[in-house]
C-alpha cells in the first residue's frame, strides 16, 4: 500500500489491522513514532529508525544496503511478515533513487 496522506495515522492503523497472531511486524521509520509506540509494543512489533539517531531505544539503519540486509534477515526468520517502511524519501535524499531502488528489489 502507498499512502500520500499528510499524517501517518491511517497507515499505522492499516498496519496494525493487518497484524495477526501468526504475522510478525517490522516498522522502519524516520518520523516521530512516540505516539504509536504503545500500540506497536502491544502487538510485539520490532521498530527501527532510519538515519543516525541519538535515541538509543531503537536500532538505526543508515544506508540502503543496511535496509536490504535488515529486511532480508527479518523475513528469513519469520514466515509471515508485514513491513511498514515510513519515510523512504530520507534514504533517497541521503544516497540516490537508483541506489535505493537497487536495494529494494
Amino acid at each position: 500500500y502507498l499512502t500520500l496522506n499528510k499524517t501517518n495515522q491511517d497507515i499505522y492503523d492499516l498496519f496494525c489491522n493487518l497484524i495477526h497472531k501468526e504475522a510478525k511486524g517490522l516498522v522502519i521509520t524516520r518520523g516521530n513514532i512516540e505516539k504509536y509506540i504503545p500500540l506497536l509494543r502491544q502487538l510485539d512489533i520490532q521498530i527501527l529508525t532510519l538515519g543516525n539517531s541519538d535515541d538509543k531505544k531503537f536500532e538505526s539503519i543508515n544506508t540502503p544496503a543496511e535496509l536490504e540486509k535488515t529486511i532480508a534477515a527479518f523475513t528469513s526468520i519469520n514466515t509471515h511478515t508485514i513491513l511498514l517502511l515510513d519515510r523512504l524519501d530520507y534514504l533517497i535524499i541521503q544516497d540516490s533513487y537508483q541506489k535505493v531502488l537497487q536495494y529494494s528489489r
